[in-house]
């Protein structure tokens, strides 16, 4: 089976590699290889006016780059002016003892009202022992009044 259909040859002058998946420019309409399908590397004729946008690996912060820019040279400046990483999204961490888990969602215990990590999220994962309700002294006078000082016995 002969190849010579398939694929297009890079349609810069001095390249002419031979590419199974080639490149079109979308402003001169060039057939181009992988090593000079931007603009900078085949020296566009027609080159886009408009710039386009790239996201800072540091603080993700989205940067604009005018046509003729660098976008190494552009994140470098951006450094440079004072990028500043997002703070960390970790909580705090686990409220069992030598737990060192850090994790974006601690999980609420609703008996004890402490925070644990996902390994001691359960009672008898993180020996659950309930705080004695705080009750206001206006409740305990009312409560008092109503039941008087009776115990229930069920």
């Amino acid at each position: 089976m002969e190849f010579s259909q398939l694929g297009s040859h890079c349609g810069v002058g001095h390249c002419h590699r031979l590419d199974f998946l080639p490149f079109t420019c979308k402003n001169c309409r060039l057939v181009l290889c992988i090593d000079h399908k931007e603009e900078m590397a085949h020296q566009c004729s027609n080159p886009s006016k408009d710039g386009h946008t790239i996201s800072c690996p540091s603080c993700q912060q989205l940067l604009a780059v005018n046509a003729n820019a660098d976008d190494d040279f552009i994140v470098a400046r951006h450094i440079q002016n004072g990028c500043k990483p997002p703070k960390s999204t970790l909580k705090s961490g686990c409220c069992v003892t030598r737990c060192r888990a850090k994790t974006i969602a601690l999980i609420h215990c609703n008996c004890c009202q402490n925070q644990f990590c996902l390994r001691h999220r359960l009672a008898e994962d993180h020996n659950c022992k309930p705080k004695p309700c705080r009750q206001s002294a206006a409740r305990t006078n009312v409560l008092d009044r109503i039941f008087g000082n009776k115990t229930l016995i069920g």
